[in-house]
C-alpha cells in the first residue's frame, strides 16, 4: 500500500477538517456584485457590423439621391404634355422611330 498517494492524503485531510454546524457557508461581502459586474452579454459581431454599415450608408444614400434628383430634374411641362393619351402615343412612337 502506497502511503505517499496524494489523493489519499487529500481525502484524509478533508475528513479531519471539521466545521462547526452553527456557521453557515456564506459568500464574502460583495462577491456576488463583483461576479455580476464582470458578467457581460455575448457580443453579436454580425449584428453590430450590419448596424454600423447601415448607419454609415444613410448619408451616402441621401447624397446619391440628391445628386440624382438635381441631375435629372423632372420637367413639369413634359408631365402635363404626357397626360394627354395622344401626346403620349406620339412621344412613344417618336422615340421608337429614332432608334435604329
Amino acid at each position: 500500500m502506497n502511503t505517499n498517494d496524494p489523493w489519499k492524503r487529500l481525502a484524509n485531510a478533508a475528513s479531519r477538517h471539521r466545521t462547526e454546524p452553527d456557521t453557515p457557508a456564506e459568500m464574502p461581502f460583495g462577491f456576488d456584485t463583483r461576479v455580476l459586474a464582470h458578467l457581460q452579454p455575448p457580443r453579436r459581431v454580425a449584428a453590430e457590423l450590419l448596424g454600423r454599415l447601415a448607419f454609415g450608408a444613410i448619408p451616402v444614400a441621401a447624397a446619391l439621391l440628391m445628386a440624382c434628383w438635381i441631375t435629372v430634374r423632372p420637367d413639369t411641362h413634359a408631365k402635363l404634355a404626357l397626360a394627354d393619351p395622344t401626346a403620349l402615343a406620339d412621344e412613344v412612337f417618336a422615340e421608337e422611330a429614332v432608334e435604329p
